[in-house]
């Protein structure tokens, strides 16, 4: 998915050569050896990379100096907890867990706290290529509608929601006050309880604002 793509990630491990042949390998010298293919073979590695959740799976441990020559991993790995959304437990969690067992023969962590969501005021899921995102700092110091509607419509997935993202920007008026670190954490601290979302409501900041 476009959303998912990142330039840093794994590149697939696959080459092509001239009539469309697909070989899977380590590197080039692997795929050669493994298919019998003279140097006179040109070969060419697919130029994308693998799925986001691929990469990040290997977080736990890749982070540590995994496989170097010093106590870090040792000292650090495993770790005792992690915290997350809900949303990726199979994306991200899982996949940690499975990578780690298979790569270092033991699980990343031993306890998961699982908390709700922040939503926007519709309470839908906020994604920045839909066009839905509220930065906390846009909230902190305030900023002006040009501005958001900039920010909003710079990684649209599609066209088509430009209309849509411009027509609930009207609501904000001509910007977004400038409510305060404080306001906003009271927000979160009054929403959060376990397992529950928030739906981001910047008439309800404004109240705590007020009344802070």
């Amino acid at each position: 998915m476009f959303s998912r793509q990142i330039v840093w990630g794994h590149r697939i491990p696959a080459w092509y050569d001239a009539e469309g042949n697909v070989y899977v390998g380590n590197d080039e010298e692997d795929v050669r050896v493994r298919n019998n293919l003279s140097d006179k073979v040109s070969l060419s590695q697919d130029t994308d990379v693998l799925d986001t959740w691929f990469s990040s799976a290997l977080w736990p441990f890749s982070t540590l100096d995994w496989k170097k020559d010093d106590a870090i991993f040792q000292k650090y790995f495993p770790t005792n907890l992690l915290v997350t959304g809900f949303d990726i437990i199979f994306f991200w969690v899982a996949r940690m867990i499975m990578m780690s067992l298979k790569f270092t023969k033991n699980i990343p962590f031993n306890k998961i706290y699982i908390h709700g969501l922040v939503r926007d005021s519709e309470g839908k899921k906020m994604s920045k290529s839909v066009g839905n995102v509220i930065d906390p700092l846009d909230v902190i110091e305030g900023i002006s509608l040009d501005k958001l509607l900039e920010k909003r419509t710079s990684s649209l997935i599609n066209d088509k929601h430009k209309s849509n993202v411009i027509k609930k920007q009207a609501r904000f008026s001509r910007w977004i006050k400038e409510f305060g670190a404080d306001a906003l954490r009271f927000n979160f601290c009054a929403m959060a309880s376990t397992g529950r979302d928030i739906n981001f409501d910047l008439k309800r900041i404004e109240g705590y604002r007020n009344f802070l």
